[in-house]
C-alpha cells in the first residue's frame, strides 16, 4: 500500500523540527534516565503537540503571527519561565542529584510538579507554538480537507515515533546516571540551554526590531 505523499511531507517536516535537541526532548529524555512517569511524559508531548499543530493547520497561526499582542505574551511570559526553569536546573549542579527513590508521602507533590512541568516547558515555550502552530500550520493549510488530515497524520505519527522513543530508549543511559557527576553535566547544559532560549527570545527579537 503506497503511503501518501501528504502523510510523509507531515512526517518529515515534523521530525526534522522535532529532532533537535530542545526543552521538551531535556524533559522526557530525564524522566526516561529516572524512570518517573515516563509513559506520562511522551504522552503528554504528543497531545500538546497534536493540539497545537491542528490549531495551527486551521489558521491559528496566521492569528497569531497577526496579533503583537498575543506574540508578546507568549515571549516575555516564556522567556520569564525559562529563565526560571534554568535557575533551578544550575540550582541542581551544587546539589548530589544522584537517582533516588520517592517515598509515598512525596508522590502527589511529585506528580503535582511533573505535571506543571511538561505543561509549561511545552505551552510557555514560545518555540513550540513557532515550530508547530506557524511553520507546520502554514504549510498544512495548503492542503484540502483530505490531504490535510492526512497530512496532520503524519505529524503527529513523527512527534509520537520520537517522544516515546527518546522516553524508552533513555532508560540505556540510566546505570551512567547512576553517577552524581552525570546529573551535574546533564542540568548545566539543559541550564545553559533554556537560558540561551530566554535571552534569544528578549534580546533577539529586539536587535531584529532595531535592524528593521
Amino acid at each position: 500500500m503506497e503511503i501518501p505523499p501528504s502523510f510523509i511531507k507531515g512526517f518529515g517536516t515534523a521530525i526534522a523540527l522535532i529532532m533537535p535537541i530542545g526543552i521538551q526532548n531535556a524533559f522526557v529524555l530525564r524522566q526516561g534516565i529516572r524512570r518517573q512517569y515516563v509513559f506520562l511524559s511522551a504522552f503528554i508531548c504528543v497531545c500538546i503537540d497534536a493540539a497545537l499543530i491542528t490549531a495551527g493547520v486551521m489558521g491559528m497561526g496566521k492569528l497569531m503571527t497577526s496579533n503583537p499582542l498575543l506574540m508578546g505574551v507568549a515571549q516575555w511570559g516564556g522567556a520569564a519561565f525559562l529563565f526560571y526553569f534554568g535557575a533551578r536546573c544550575f540550582r541542581r549542579v551544587f546539589q548530589d542529584s544522584s537517582m533516588t527513590i520517592n517515598t509515598e508521602d512525596q508522590t502527589v507533590e511529585t506528580f503535582q510538579r511533573f505535571l506543571i512541568n511538561v505543561f509549561a516547558l511545552s505551552l510557555l515555550n514560545p518555540h513550540t507554538f513557532l515550530d508547530t502552530i506557524v511553520l507546520i500550520g502554514s504549510i498544512g493549510g495548503q492542503y484540502t480537507d483530505f490531504q490535510r488530515t492526512l497530512f496532520v497524520s503524519g505529524t503527529v505519527t513523527a512527534s509520537a515515533v520520537w517522544f516515546f522513543g527518546l522516553a524508552y530508549g533513555a532508560a540505556l543511559l540510566r546505570p551512567l546516571f547512576q553517577k552524581p557527576i552525570a546529573w551535574k553535566i546533564l542540568d548545566t547544559l539543559v541550564g545553559c540551554l533554556v537560558w540561551w532560549i530566554a535571552y534569544s527570545l528578549i534580546f533577539g527579537d529586539m536587535m531584529s526590531t532595531q535592524a528593521l
